[in-house]
């Protein structure tokens, strides 16, 4: 672990905090660095999600890098990026799992609409606030049309925006 944190320079203090963790731990971060070669920017929110989970769910980093789900990331066939990019959602759906939850209804709701590509409907990040934001793209007025009488029938005949709306209240 000393060597890696020499490797990528990483803070005294943060060094100090992952030498502080049980040696299973502190081996399965390392695991997980060595294997996304993670900053320590990276290395600092990983860890802070660990413990945060560990410390609410009663269990230890090194279990909850050792899931079948987190396993399975590590040894997909992809990118570091992506690999990085899935690590954290597992991470961050057992962290806010109530967030996750919700996050995953809109998206169902949204996608029931069935508005077509060219209509976008966002909602604020982490679910933030009780704003929807809906984009159209167009590329002639005939397509705009369109376009705006299905966001027009969803929002007057669905109710899956009264449905959104109401789980963006539960949000905050």
């Amino acid at each position: 672990m000393r060597a890696y944190a020499a490797s990528r320079r990483l803070r005294a203090g943060l060094e100090a905090r992952w030498l502080a963790w049980a040696s299973a731990d502190a081996a399965a971060m390392l695991e997980l660095a060595e294997a996304l070669r993670l900053g320590g920017n990276q290395i600092a929110d990983v860890m802070t999600w660990l413990e945060d989970i560990s410390s609410r769910d009663g269990t230890s980093p090194a279990q909850l890098l050792s899931t079948a789900e987190i396993r399975g990331v590590l040894s997909a066939s992809l990118g570091r990026g992506d690999k990085l990019k899935r690590v954290k959602a597992v991470l961050r759906k057992r962290r806010y799992p109530r967030l996750t939850a919700l996050e995953k209804a809109l998206d169902e709701e949204v996608q029931a609409l069935g508005l077509g590509s060219n209509v976008e409907i966002r909602f604020p990040p982490g679910l933030e606030g009780d704003e929807v934001t809906v984009e159209v793209r167009a590329r002639s007025a005939e397509a705009l049309r369109e376009a705006l009488g299905r966001l027009s029938a969803a929002v007057t005949t669905e109710g899956r925006f009264e449905r959104m709306f109401q789980l963006l209240d539960e949000a905050s």
